[in-house]
């Protein structure tokens, strides 16, 4: 799955020749970034963690011989993150 990911950031620059000091200025990129997907029957559930007795458990994931969490922040799909 291809995400794409727009960020922002500060960068020195000289308005010219003559200048010597640096000047800030903001500016603002995006980058598509490919995340790995699995099928849930490939990743079985390791361990299953409740904090809280009132909310979901969340399960951690065995692949390829680590633990993964499943997480969705910030995007509809949901997508594994190594935790």
């Amino acid at each position: 799955m291809e995400i794409q990911v727009e960020y922002q950031y500060q960068e020195e620059y000289l308005p010219s020749k003559r200048h010597r000091k640096p000047r800030l200025r903001d500016a603002s990129g995006a980058m598509t970034v490919e995340v790995q997907e699995i099928a849930q029957t490939s990743a079985p559930i390791a361990f299953l963690v409740h904090k809280i007795l009132k909310d979901k458990p969340t399960d951690f994931r065995l692949w390829n011989g680590q633990l993964w969490k499943l997480t969705t922040r910030g995007f509809s799909a949901p997508l594994i993150i190594r935790r």
